[in-house]
């Protein structure tokens, strides 16, 4: 077919790809929104929030909520997700003046890879200490890991589900068998069925996602993939990235978030239903304290197991304390707190430096996701003492005792904790002189629960 250049006109020089959308007006409202730190004093319905912010403003120290104000007023462009830096072209910005990036990228296609890297992203946080955990059920299974297979019963009824057949099998040989379905899922290489998803979930939704042809090959596939598309010149078709999109939400679920649950449930049994305090006001005086604060339960779980024998809790007691006990920030904290009790509560990530400007915890454990570096300079005011627990996120200025990057040391799970433990007893016999001040309000929370005791009640 001969181009008709002829009828092509070029008025000005100028295409219009379909009308401009402004923003700034969406933008603006949203911004109304956002609280400012006074807000916060003000509205908050938790007293310890508001006390502990003014205890930091008197010791001089500055908080997320510090640090939020000043970033107003926030970037309209990055807000409306309008803004590309995929390649080295840019960063382009889409305005009036200017409604497609350099390339050609209009607001729907850069809006769309934008939130497909982000989705990506989700994926991979959730599924690598989904990996973590599952690598651990695989070397409890195979004796490298000195961790003993609590969940026995969901792991049979998950392997049941999985096709497995646990007839005549040890819960090692069954233990073994569920990870490696488990791991496969979560990074095959060549497309095959992806055999969680396709053992629970139900067969309408299958029938839909296949139709719809968003079926996953594996998480490490979809997040690959997604990143393969939003790169330089490659998918420009903003219904097929949100297409891929739905894919990583699908391995998301099927293996970043279930397969993590079977291998967790698994390997250290499930949540048991109780009554705890919360808050930073249940924070105790006099105790080595240890807050827990991260995503990943594997060595988390070690470290309150062995701050719980009788050996370290006579040792705290040999060097002035009243015992050891153990604080949740965030996940890691209250994955132990489920099962193991006596782990209390206190705070989300935003909240990690009020709880420190208590000046009551000796030790802090930091390993994966919402642990921001900002910790560091009121630990360091504090003299608490941070360790890290993983490759994948260090922190300057903290001690490092963790899994390397093979998990080549996974066999070493109890040294690591008993390690971690008796650094905090050390940090507590070296920070007597350090001022507390907590705050008294704490409340009740009900915690624990599953799909099985839910049922079960």
């Amino acid at each position: 077919m001969t181009p008709d250049f002829e009828n092509h006109n070029h008025p000005g020089h100028h295409h219009h790809h379909g009308d401009f959308h402004d923003y700034n007006e969406a933008v603006r409202e949203y911004k109304k929104s956002f609280s400012s730190k006074e807000d916060v004093l003000e509205q908050t319905p938790d007293p310890a929030v508001a006390e502990m912010i003014q205890n930091m403003d008197q010791t001089g120290l500055e908080t997320a909520f510090d640090r939020f104000d000043r970033q107003k007023p926030h970037c309209t462009f990055g807000m409306a997700g309008i803004c590309c830096k995929n390649c080295n072209i840019g960063p382009c910005r889409i305005t009036k003046k200017s409604p497609r990036g350099v390339c050609g990228a209009d607001a729907d296609l850069i809006v769309a890879r934008n939130l497909l890297r982000w989705v990506a992203a989700g994926v991979s946080g959730h599924g690598a200490r989904g990996r973590e955990v599952i690598i651990a059920l695989k070397s409890a299974a195979q004796g490298k890991l000195n961790i003993p297979i609590l969940g026995t019963e969901k792991l049979k009824k998950s392997a049941t589900q999985l096709g497995i057949s646990i007839e005549g099998k040890t819960i090692e040989e069954v233990a073994s068998s569920v990870a490696d379905i488990l791991l496969e899922d979560l990074s095959r290489t060549i497309p095959d069925e992806h055999k969680t998803l396709h053992a629970f979930a139900t067969p309408e939704r299958i029938d839909l996602w296949k139709e719809l042809d968003i079926l996953p090959i594996s998480a490490y596939h979809e997040v690959f993939e997604a990143l393969h598309r939003t790169g330089t010149g490659t998918d420009s078709n903003w219904e097929n990235i949100m297409q891929q999109l739905l894919r990583c939400g699908l391995a998301f679920s099927w293996s970043s978030v279930l397969a993590s649950s079977i291998a967790m449930d698994s390997l250290f049994g499930l949540p048991v239903r109780s009554t705890v305090k919360s808050n930073i006001g249940a924070l105790k005086k006099g105790y080595v304290n240890i807050a827990l604060h991260g995503h990943s339960p594997l060595l988390v779980s070690e470290i309150v197991k062995q701050g719980k024998t009788e050996k370290f809790d006579a040792l705290a007691k040999e060097h002035g304390a009243r015992g050891i006990q153990f604080y949740g920030i965030c996940c890691s904290g209250l994955s132990a707190m489920y099962r193991y009790g006596g782990v209390i509560p206190l705070s989300n990530a935003i909240g990690a430096e009020l709880v420190l400007g208590t000046g009551a915890l000796d030790l802090w454990v930091a390993d994966v996701q919402d642990v921001f570096p900002a910790i560091m300079d009121v630990a360091k005011c504090f003299k608490t003492t941070v360790v890290t627990t993983s490759d994948s996120a260090k922190l300057p200025g903290a001690e490092h005792y963790a899994f390397d990057h093979d998990h080549s040391n996974i066999d070493q799970t109890e040294k690591l904790a008993q390690k971690i433990v008796t650094r905090a007893i050390e940090s507590f016999a070296s920070r007597r002189d350090v001022p507390v001040k907590i705050p008294n309000y704490q409340v009740d929370a009900e915690i624990g629960f599953s799909l099985e005791n839910t049922v079960e009640e």
